[in-house]
């Protein structure tokens, strides 16, 4: 799904009383890996399924824009790159792959690249 460049989400439950829940909430500090722990542990798996968040209207052309300072001709190409584009997200790597594809950032050939996309 991701490398459809769809946002890949999974969802799962547990269910804790409330009494629990506050027990946990005083025991741990919330942003910890100990309460994280706590939570997550035992979930009851639901269901993956893959959302589809189009990219806005005409973001090629503005990427080109951007690029070029004007939409590309059949003469530009890689040495008259103006602006160098990167792209930052929180996504999967291989739904950013296809992002930067749909988008006009990256093409096709350049997608598994060394380099082209990285991870943090």
């Amino acid at each position: 799904m991701a490398g459809n460049g769809l946002k890949v989400l999974s969802y799962a439950y547990k269910d804790v009383s409330l009494d629990t829940f506050h027990q946990l909430m005083s025991n741990y500090k919330v942003e910890s890996p100990e309460f994280r722990e706590e939570i997550e542990n035992d979930l009851i798996y639901v269901a993956t399924f893959g959302l589809d968040d189009p990219l806005r209207d005409r973001i090629e052309e503005s990427v080109q824009m951007i690029r070029y300072g004007h939409l590309p001709t059949a003469s530009d190409s890689v040495e008259t790159y103006q602006v160098n584009i990167r792209m930052m997200t929180g996504d999967h790597i291989e739904t950013a792959r296809r992002v930067a594809v749909q988008s006009g950032i990256i093409t096709e050939e350049e997608m598994y690249d060394e380099g082209v996309v990285i991870t943090g």
